[in-house]
């Protein structure tokens, strides 16, 4: 329960309003990789100007869905 408190207080730090995104927020960081958020790339795409909370965490879903097939772990990309 407090790692899915940490990654709940989390995407309402960074602003993302979607439920359905957060949950996926919060599952990414308990089951694949903890506080992702704070790798130097996911921050990155977070913070883009002119871009939307909801728009960067697209973008590391994908990067995360990409590198999961290529480790042969597609399964783990249930979204």
């Amino acid at each position: 329960m407090r790692e899915v408190r940490t990654a709940r207080m989390a995407a309402n730090d960074l602003g993302l309003t979607d439920a359905r995104m957060r949950a996926r927020f919060i599952m990414i960081h308990v089951l694949i990789v903890p506080r992702f958020w704070t790798h130097p790339e996911a921050a990155q795409l977070l913070a883009r100007p002119g871009g939307t909370p909801e728009v960067g965490f697209g973008d590391i879903c994908a990067t995360v869905k990409a590198a999961l097939r290529q480790a042969g772990r597609v399964d783990e990309a249930w979204w």
